[in-house]
């Protein structure tokens, strides 16, 4: 079983929820659910938010952002990127602006989300060896 932190746009919680679902239906483990409190504005909320949402892209094996993304998930993506993480990022091609990072070697871009799975165990299958 491998730790997946997913990151996204909350407006994009409806599609997350459904991918949440795929990856627990093969056996991943969510480390951490952000759709569950929605907009958070109250300092003493987001401080602790902040440091569960930081806390599950470390735990996690890999980490998943699907497009649309917004400047919460750019954080994520690279607190990924600093730690070594394997990174897949979905999107469909006119969902995102090209970005320099997306190309480096730790990171993996498909359009959907068709043999996520099977790339996810290859990518933690690596950590491994």
């Amino acid at each position: 079983m491998s730790k997946i932190y997913v990151a996204s746009s909350l407006l994009n919680k409806e599609n997350v929820n459904i991918f949440y679902k795929i990856l627990t239906d093969n056996d991943h483990e969510i480390t951490y659910d952000w759709t569950t409190h929605g907009r958070v504005v109250c300092q003493d909320e987001l401080i602790d938010i902040a440091k569960k949402e930081f806390d599950g892209v470390v735990d996690a094996d890999v980490l998943v952002m699907l497009m649309p993304a917004r400047n919460g998930s750019h954080v994520e993506f690279g607190i990924a990127l600093a730690l070594g993480k394997p990174i897949v990022l979905v999107t469909a091609s006119c969902l995102y602006e090209d970005k320099s990072f997306y190309h480096l070697d730790n990171v993996h871009i498909v359009s959907d989300t068709n043999g996520i799975i099977d790339l996810i165990k290859t990518l933690t299958e690596n950590q491994h060896d």
